[in-house]
């Protein structure tokens, strides 16, 4: 017969599964919660970044019409060479294949109107892009800018 002394030190051979179910649970929902908020601090992050962004490429779409005296068309080898000497962005982000980027991560060049030097009537836009998912609007990232580019 077992003593009250010896009933108290007995030892515990393993788990029992409820138990063990119960911890994997709390892992699995942690584990899921880490992963959400690293999800939207990562999508913050961007949106920031890329609201930041657009002022530097504003600067350097006017710089690029006074020296070149038109806009940029992105799809066009030669300008793209030609903006990128004009567009460094901090950090020079790359492609997968090591080549500038033309813009950052997430946002997208529109060009709406080229530029037209001095050949305007008056009321005329000079040139406009619009550029998509910049973050524009702190609050809805898919809002676009729309601006009118004057050297």
């Amino acid at each position: 017969m077992f003593t009250t002394h010896e009933k108290l030190i007995r030892r515990h051979r393993g788990v029992a599964l409820p138990e063990l179910l119960v911890a994997l649970g709390i892992a699995a929902i942690l584990s899921a919660t880490v992963a959400a908020a690293g999800g939207f601090w990562q999508g913050r992050k961007v949106l920031v970044t890329n609201a930041a962004q657009v002022t530097f490429i504003v600067q350097a779409l006017k710089e690029y019409t006074r020296t070149h005296a038109d806009l940029p068309d992105l799809s066009d080898s030669i300008d793209v060479q030609q903006w990128l000497e004009i567009y460094q962005p901090p950090g020079s982000p790359t492609m997968p294949n090591g080549q500038l980027r033309t813009m950052p991560e997430g946002i997208t060049y529109v060009l709406e109107q080229q530029y037209i030097p001095s050949t305007l009537a008056l009321g005329q836009v000079p040139g406009s892009v619009t550029l998509q998912g910049t973050g524009c609007d702190q609050q809805d990232s898919r809002t676009s800018c729309a601006f009118t580019v004057v050297p």
